[in-house]
């Protein structure tokens, strides 16, 4: 089980990096933006990466900061702000790579409010789907159990 999460990982933060600064919907892959110093390679032999992501949830842009490990799990902290509070929130959430028939699964739990163990009251865990198609096309965007879905853009942390 371990060599499975191990490989899922790799895969996906392969695939993430392979595309930073920022992946572009459903484009074609282009290794020639690919930055020299971040290769597959050396990705595998990290402990934990870090990548920022970019969403959105209708008008609020989300800012999320990624630490994934080589065994699949991570947490990620979320930055957005409320328009019913008129001020930022921060939320943190466990994440966690699947396989899924579709791409590779990023799922999110748990979302506390920052720094603390209280759940937020109304933050729906983020899920992604990261994909390339049997064309070369590639999808990463993410869709929560409200029924948000936004598209995804990835920079290095």
């Amino acid at each position: 089980m371990q060599k499975f999460w191990q490989y899922t990982t790799t895969t996906f933060l392969t695939l993430l990096s392979s595309s930073l600064p920022a992946w572009s919907l459903n484009a074609p892959i282009d290794r020639s933006t690919t930055p020299r110093s971040i290769e597959s390679s050396k990705i595998a032999l990290q402990r934990t990466t870090c990548v920022r992501l970019t969403f959105s949830n209708g008008a609020s842009v989300h800012a999320g900061q990624l630490w994934l490990n080589s065994n699949g799990m991570g947490r990620m902290t979320v930055k957005f702000f409320s328009p019913q509070l008129g001020r930022q929130e921060s939320v943190d959430q466990i994440m966690r790579t699947e396989n899924s028939a579709q791409g590779i699964l990023l799922v999110g739990s748990d979302p506390v409010y920052s720094g603390t163990r209280r759940r937020h009251p109304n933050y729906s865990p983020d899920n992604f789907l990261l994909r390339i198609d049997e064309n070369g096309r590639r999808s990463f965007f993410t869709f929560d159990l409200n029924r948000n879905v936004s598209a995804v853009e990835i920079d290095p942390c």
